[in-house]
């Protein structure tokens, strides 16, 4: 009986046929992860501009949201209430909700409307100008959920000029912790903050350590547990704060 043309050789036992496999199989992978690179410039202009300029303006809350007293305070670094923010569920069945930033003496900044505020489901907020037409924003933030994956953050708002700026918050697996960038020049990234659970400097982005702040302006003898925004000197304060705050009470609901 002829042998069949599909009989299985046995393996070589010439040396340079294995070396020839092995450098064959690392190309492939080499190939593969540049690839990835190419198909994902956002993230290689993120890591290539990570340390432009200084994150000098500092913005806290407290870990825990307390609504007792109609609104959840912003402070800045030097303890003094920089804004306030509040939240209402109006109909969690229809999922719509909304959110107000407020300055230190409750003078409405901007209103954010959702009509798709669930866990789990894509979720917007919108500012909407009364004088304009509905099809235009003035800010607009944005989650996008992946199930087990974390979450993307997007926000952006439209400027004095009416240019409209865009961001995008790249948050950790394990924690709510991660870096804002800003897009300019056609995709390319600008770091221009960073929110953190641990003290500033620290090194660990695995586990969530609490950030406990002992400032006398926080009026307790225990360590409190905050939450911080840090950002640029030009970055848009407000629209981190309200961030800051949105992304605390979304971990908070829906879990990372």
């Amino acid at each position: 009986m002829p042998r069949s043309h599909l009989a299985i050789r046995p393996p070589s036992t010439n040396p340079h046929y294995h070396v020839s496999i092995y450098l064959k199989m690392l190309f492939s992978s080499a190939t593969t992860f540049i690839t990835l690179l190419v198909s994902s410039p956002f993230i290689v202009h993120a890591r290539h501009n990570h340390h432009n300029g200084a994150l000098t303006d500092d913005f806290i809350m407290r870990q825990t949201a307390d609504y007792t007293n109609g609104s959840l305070p912003i402070y800045s670094a030097d303890g003094k209430v920089a804004y306030r923010f509040m939240k209402n569920m109006h109909d969690r069945s229809n999922r719509q909700s909304t959110a107000i930033l407020m300055t230190e003496s409750f003078d409405t900044l901007f209103v954010l409307n959702s009509g798709n505020d669930a866990c789990a489901f894509k979720t917007t907020y919108t500012e909407i100008p009364a004088q304009e037409s509905r099809d235009i924003f003035d800010r607009q933030f944005e989650i996008y959920p992946h199930g087990a994956f974390k979450d993307d953050w997007r926000f952006n708002y439209r400027n004095a000029t009416g240019h409209t700026l865009n961001y995008m918050f790249v948050r950790n697996y394990w924690n709510k912790e991660g870096k804002i960038y800003k897009e300019v020049n056609g995709g390319h990234a600008l770091r221009v903050a960073e929110i953190r659970n641990t003290p500033k400097g620290s090194d660990c982005w695995l586990i969530a350590l609490d950030q406990r702040r002992h400032d006398p302006w926080l009026q307790t003898h225990h360590g409190v547990d905050t939450y911080t925004v840090s950002c640029r000197p030009d970055a848009p304060k407000a629209e981190l704060g309200t961030l800051l705050a949105l992304v605390l009470g979304r971990v908070r609901d829906c879990s990372l």
